[in-house]
């Protein structure tokens, strides 16, 4: 059990640094979407060997999101999570607050050495997801180079820049990433968590 909690605090630390910059930058587009600019708050989390969450006090002036916090590693339970990633599989919630909205994410660590990442902005509609989602496709075209390729078969829409999978599912926007020491499993998986979420977005 030392082993697990061990790579669970390794692996978190590792995805706050390479990967917590797409929660970051979606929460900031949707913000410029919604609300014409503004600023993020900062987000809290507790680690436990299941599930967990925390969250950031605010008073919602928009339709309520259809995934909150306390449900958002339901989206991929750690037992899909660990077919996905094998071994033993922690999992850590957390809410990031945009301007009235919010984002939720969880991260997933593994026994195995490999972690993942699945973050949900839920907008209050169609239009506005669909803006957020094309903000950050031509980011993505504009920096990803060659690595940038659409994604078939997931959702309304679906691109990777060759590390992230973001996937567009009526008003939610997921971002996916998933580290692995085997970078030919990367998409794959990341599609795996994608197919295991969205029958639980809309």
């Amino acid at each position: 059990m030392k082993t697990i909690l061990k790579h669970a605090k390794s692996h978190t630390q590792w995805l706050h640094m390479k990967y917590l910059w797409p929660i970051f930058a979606i929460s900031t587009l949707f913000l410029l979407a919604a609300c014409g600019g503004g600023t993020t708050a900062g987000s809290s989390a507790t680690p436990t060997a299941t599930t967990g969450s925390s969250s950031v006090a605010a008073t919602p002036t928009v339709a309520p999101t259809t995934t909150t916090v306390s449900d958002s590693c339901s989206l991929v339970s750690a037992t899909q999570a660990t077919t996905i990633l094998g071994g033993t599989v922690l999992t850590r919630s957390h809410v990031e607050t945009v301007g009235a909205s919010q984002a939720t994410a969880c991260e997933y660590t593994s026994s195995t050495n490999a972690a993942a990442s699945l973050a949900v902005i839920t907008a209050t509609d169609t239009t506005t997801a669909q803006a957020t989602f094309s903000e950050l496709q031509q980011i993505s075209q504009a920096t990803g180079g060659s690595e940038y390729q659409v994604v078939n078969g997931l959702g309304d829409s679906a691109f990777t820049n060759g590390k992230i999978l973001y996937v567009l599912k009526g008003k939610t926007v997921m971002v996916i990433t998933v580290a692995n020491g085997d970078s030919t499993k990367v998409l794959p998986e990341e599609k795996q968590f994608a197919q295991a979420a969205l029958p639980k977005v809309s």
